[in-house]
């Protein structure tokens, strides 16, 4: 896969993260019609008795923030967003849906004739920490326009970047018709480090993504269903540095024709 591209979405990408007109206040953001209680933690007043069926054939599913985690957001109660630092919609719209694989919602990100760059997404900081497990729930609409078009649905970015690189980022990325993992990072000296692992999985039904960065051994690890999982060996160092965590939309890196839709459930994060 050509990398080219990236240099320009890498430009983008960080200036909407840290440029303020790039996002949207959570102060005051509700769930729409999703029928939300306000001031929910995520936790409280979860039926312990929701049983679920999807494609992913994923039968009995309860929400994960039923027990103690170091982030947990089901979209089931609260705010949208209230549990994130920064909502990014420069891509289209995020709203609560209610294809979930928890009821009564999940997350949807929709991206409509956008341009390399755009996000549409939600993103929490994290500090650093030797391992980080990551568990979520993904469903992408068959999208309308697949030529040339690389759309990342979870990404983390090293806020500050290992010395000798001026950036360092992850992705789980929908490129065409496959899935990507992938690692990518600018380096001082105008050089770039890009490497990329192909996952046969398209994500249009839902399936559970299970994530791992391992900063001693430098490894990004996912997993689907429960299937044996894929290791990356980081050519680009793990610094020990805060990361930003972003799902929905969280880069395009070219222009597309058409809708793309992307559903996100049951964010996990677990630390250590």
């Amino acid at each position: 896969m050509s990398r080219s591209h990236r240099r320009a979405a890498v430009a983008a990408l960080f200036s909407f993260l840290f440029g303020c007109s790039a996002f949207v206040s959570l102060d005051g953001l509700t769930g729409g019609d999703a029928g939300l209680a306000e001031g929910g933690d995520g936790s409280d007043d979860v039926e312990s008795d929701v049983v679920v069926q999807n494609d992913a054939g994923i039968d009995g599913r309860v929400s994960p923030c039923l027990k103690p985690h170091t982030f947990c957001d089901d979209f089931d109660h609260g705010l949208l967003g209230a549990k994130w630092d920064r909502m990014v919609m420069t891509a289209g719209s995020l709203s609560l849906s209610t294809n979930a694989v928890t009821q009564p919602n999940a997350l949807e990100a929709t991206a409509i004739s956008i341009t390399g760059g755009s996000q549409t997404l939600l993103a929490k900081t994290f500090p650093a920490m030797d391992h980080t497990h990551i568990e979520l729930d993904i469903q992408v609409a068959n999208p309308s326009d697949t030529t040339q078009t690389e759309v990342d649905l979870v990404a983390l970015w090293l806020v500050q970047a290992p010395p000798g690189y001026s950036s360092s980022e992850l992705y789980v990325e929908r490129w065409q018709d496959a899935a990507i993992l992938e690692q990518y990072a600018l380096a001082d000296d105008g050089g770039s480090v890009g490497q990329s692992l192909p996952i046969n999985e398209t994500f249009n039904a839902w399936r559970h993504v299970t994530l791992d960065l391992d900063r001693p051994s430098s490894t990004f690890t996912m997993s689907i269903d429960g299937q044996t999982p894929t290791v990356m060996l980081l050519e680009a160092p793990l610094a020990m540095f805060p990361f930003e965590l972003g799902v929905g939309v969280a880069n395009v890196s070219s222009t597309i024709a058409g809708e793309w839709d992307v559903w996100i459930d049951n964010v996990v994060v677990d630390q250590n």
